[in-house]
């Protein structure tokens, strides 16, 4: 926006002394948590299917069954998947951020 443009384009400031002091910035983007889940969930399954790994979710089973073993899986082992599955990468990075 030219709103955040023009506030990340100031690199000094004036006090009521009129002496410039450089200015530190920085800002966060939060995302919907439930969108954040439903996409980490959707990664997962996307590289489940090309991976060849076994999965308890990447079977014939429906896709509610699916979701149902994928989120027993995460209460099971929680964020142990990250450090307990290095071949996977930043996989469970991406559902637990």
């Amino acid at each position: 926006s030219t709103t955040l443009k023009r506030w990340l384009g100031r690199p000094f400031a004036e006090n009521k002394r009129n002496k410039r002091f450089e200015i530190h910035r920085s800002f966060t983007v939060v995302r919907e948590p439930l969108q954040r889940f439903l996409s980490g969930y959707g990664t997962v399954r996307h590289r489940a299917s090309r991976s060849g790994h076994w999965w308890p979710f990447n079977t014939t089973m429906s896709e509610p069954e699916k979701f149902e073993a994928f989120v027993d899986l995460l209460r099971r082992e929680g964020d142990g998947l990250v450090t307990s599955r290095p071949k996977e990468g930043c996989l469970w990075f991406h559902v637990m951020s």
